[in-house]
């Protein structure tokens, strides 16, 4: 065995931690970013662990992940909820607004 350690194990998790919070960060839901910073916060951990365990291109891209691509996925997701929201609010072809009723 060499000596550096090839160990896949933090990045295989900072990955599936990533998705599962841009998985929350997309959903125009509110209050889902609640769940999405904590799995945000455990992916950036991870990437520092990545750079010290030695593997600093997943790392990289971890930090850069958790970092910009979170931002503009919360961004997104924050334009697709109010974009949602004026949809349900404009008048139907009758003229009334949908209600939230028969969602």
């Amino acid at each position: 065995m060499s000596g550096t350690n090839t160990s896949r194990g933090p990045v295989i998790a900072m990955w599936i931690v990533m998705l599962i919070g841009w998985f929350f960060f997309l959903l125009p839901i509110p209050g889902t970013i609640f769940f999405a910073i904590p799995f945000n916060f455990v992916a950036f951990i991870l990437a520092i662990v990545c750079l010290i365990k030695g593997r600093v291109g997943h790392g990289l891209l971890g930090l850069i992940g958790s970092i910009i691509i979170s931002a503009v996925l919360y961004f997104l997701s924050f334009t697709l909820a109010i974009a949602t929201i004026q949809e349900l609010s404009e008048p139907n072809n009758t003229g009334e607004a949908i209600s939230t009723d028969k969602l």
